[in-house]
């Protein structure tokens, strides 16, 4: 009997731990375009590099941890 219980657990067990980790929240996307020449990582946003780079924002923040 109890073997019987440990296989249907192992058996369930993934499907439960999987299912915990759906998200609610939705992916956002953001499309990278390729350069020919890499930036100047300098801390100005001068180069040409950086004139086109598409800006990401409205982050939501999914597992907050207070500390």
């Amino acid at each position: 009997m109890m073997k019987h219980f440990f296989a249907c657990f192992f058996l369930i067990a993934p499907f439960l731990i999987s299912a915990q980790e759906m998200d609610t929240i939705p992916r956002k996307k953001i499309t990278i375009p390729r350069i020919e020449e890499p930036p100047k990582i300098d801390g100005y946003l001068n180069d040409a590099a950086w004139q086109n780079a598409p800006v990401a924002k409205n982050f939501v923040e999914r597992m907050p941890s207070n500390g």
